[in-house]
Parts: C-alpha cells; sequence; structure tokens
C-alpha cells in the first residue's frame, strides 16, 4: 500500500479465507499493488483515491505506535455482520462479527442477565406491567455495580439506511438484590409505552452503572399480545361438484 508491505497486517473477513481485509493507518491510502510471493514481475496496481501519498503508511496500528481514528460513521447491520442474510432468512441474533464493537463494554463488570419477550398491545403497553430485567448480583463488585446504576436508554433496530428511534433517559425502578432458585437477583423494571419503545421489533437497552462508568447492552423483542385463533370450517356433509 503506496510503498508498504501490509501482507502481515492483513486479517481474514471469511471463515474459508478467500476474503481478507486491511486496518488502514491513513485517510485516504492511494495505490494498492498486488504482486506474486516469488518477487516476479507480474503485478497489479490498483487506484483507490486520486493523488500520490505523501509518505508510506505504517502497515498496522501496532508497528505505528499510536491509535488514530481514521473514520467516524455509522455501522449498519449489513457491514458489521458477515453474513447478514442466511438460507434466506435475515439474522437477528447474530453469533459471528467481523468486526468487534463491544471491546469497551467488555472491559466492565462481567453481568448476566435473564429476559424474555414482552408482549404489547398497539399503545406498547401491557395492562400495566413493566418490562422487566433480572440481573445476576453474586459478587460484591456485581451487587455495587446493580445499586449504582444511574440510566437506561433504548435504541429500536435500525435499517441499512439509518439508525433507528431512541429514547436516551428511560424511566426506571429497581429492586433489591433478593435470593432465589437461580441466585441472588436485582431487578430492574421499565414501564411499558414510554416515547419510542412502543412499536413491536428489536431493540437495544443499554444500562449505565456509575460504579465503574460501564454499560451494559441487553436486547428486547417487543411482541404483539394479541392472541392467534386459528378457525377450520368444518367439512360438508353433502360436498357438491364443480
Amino acid at each position: 500500500m503506496d510503498g508498504t508491505d501490509i501482507t502481515e497486517a492483513l486479517t481474514p473477513i471469511d471463515t474459508a479465507g478467500k476474503l481478507w481485509k486491511w486496518e488502514s493507518t491513513v485517510v485516504s491510502p492511494k495505490n494498492l499493488t498486488i504482486s506474486k510471493k516469488d518477487g516476479g514481475e507480474e503485478k497489479e496496481i490498483l487506484s483507490l483515491n486520486a493523488g500520490e501519498a505523501k509518505a508510506a503508511p505504517a502497515s498496522s496500528f501496532e508497528s505505528s505506535g499510536e491509535l488514530s481514528l481514521v473514520i467516524k460513521g455509522k455501522v449498519t447491520k449489513e457491514e458489521l455482520n458477515y453474513p447478514s442474510v442466511q438460507a434466506g432468512r435475515e439474522r437477528t441474533k447474530e453469533s459471528r462479527t467481523t468486526f468487534d464493537l463491544s471491546e469497551q463494554e467488555e472491559k466492565g463488570i462481567p453481568i448476566t442477565y435473564y429476559f424474555k419477550a414482552f408482549p404489547v398491545d398497539y399503545k406498547g403497553e401491557n395492562n400495566g406491567k413493566p418490562i422487566k430485567y433480572e440481573l445476576l448480583a453474586e459478587t460484591e463488585e456485581q451487587k455495587k455495580w446493580f445499586e449504582k446504576i444511574d440510566s437506561i436508554s433504548s435504541l429500536s433496530e435500525g435499517s441499512i439506511y439509518g439508525l433507528g428511534n431512541k429514547n436516551a433517559s428511560l424511566k426506571f425502578t429497581k429492586e433489591a438484590v433478593h435470593k432465589t432458585r437461580h441466585g441472588e437477583l436485582g431487578v430492574v423494571n421499565i414501564p411499558a409505552g414510554q416515547e419510542n419503545l412502543r412499536s413491536k421489533g428489536w431493540y437495544k437497552v443499554k444500562i449505565h452503572s456509575s460504579y465503574d462508568d460501564s454499560t451494559l447492552t441487553i436486547p428486547l423483542e417487543l411482541v404483539s399480545q394479541d392472541k392467534l385463533v386459528l378457525q377450520q370450517a368444518p367439512e360438508s356433509s353433502t360436498p357438491e361438484t364443480g
């Protein structure tokens, strides 16, 4: 890349090893040169951006000794996950990703949570019942983290054209940590029907704790509480042809 050998800095995108990516250390790389390993004269030059490079880029951030923000923008689900569609169905609970955007959250205290789909009516409510999350709090750090929860926000699942609707300040209450047959749990209750949290679908709920200034991201699915009834007409005792 612009005179720098980046071969060792390439990382695979797919499990078959046919697609590779390079984390650019410059904002606007110019020319990519591809040649054979044996050093033969046969090579291909791909022009990525107009102009000439002012200096050879570092092959990786580790080799440069610096960490820079090269580009800022939205990462859509189609760019984040590989593949976005599998067996003809869109994936909603991904198990693999080609880009790890969760490093900051993983530095926090490990929190195990329990949740299930929440049924709602056309107002996004459920007869006054709140959305409930149960957080495992068996260690002292987990208990302190739960006690210091100070804000909760939500973001609905967006599309490839943009992010979804956000509520940056959800109302919530907490139930003190108590013993259950599943262990010691702290309960977070979020009143249903709040702004931008009414439509059926998938959401990301972010729970922030001031104890270590970390955020726990939990999925939420709102489903219809209407019960579907299948009615089958009885067969006629006197069928007619035609």
